[in-house]
């Protein structure tokens, strides 16, 4: 009977290594997911439902992730493009104000509804 409880126990015991192991990976999946989607800037969990669909199949082809991507590239382009032009439009704006050397005042009707 030891002989069954210690080959269970170590049964156990890689069961447990393996699990652990799948547990990190699937934390890094999720990190490396939510950086994906922060450089996309998109939802992360759309990402995230991508990388790792619902369906068993599904997760088992992994081309169909560079496919999805591949469909979306010029929506994710033309986000970009646009976030970035609107952050270079409020910087020039930011220092356009500020050479204007308004008071606080001044600046405060200025952007009155």
């Amino acid at each position: 009977m030891t002989n069954v409880n210690t080959e269970g126990n170590a049964t156990l015991a890689l069961i447990e290594d393996e699990l652990a192991g799948v547990v990190a990976l699937y934390e890094q999946l999720v990190e490396q997911s939510d950086k994906l989607a922060d450089a996309m800037q998109c939802w992360p969990d759309q990402v995230l439902l991508k990388v790792m669909p619902k369906l068993a199949a599904d997760r088992r082809d992994t081309a169909r992730i560079v496919t999805w991507f591949d469909g979306c590239r010029a929506n994710i382009i033309e986000n970009i493009e646009y976030i970035e032009t609107a952050r270079i439009r409020e910087e020039r704006r930011e220092r356009l104000l500020s050479s204007l050397n308004l008071t606080d005042a001044q600046k405060e009707l200025l952007f009155e509804d």
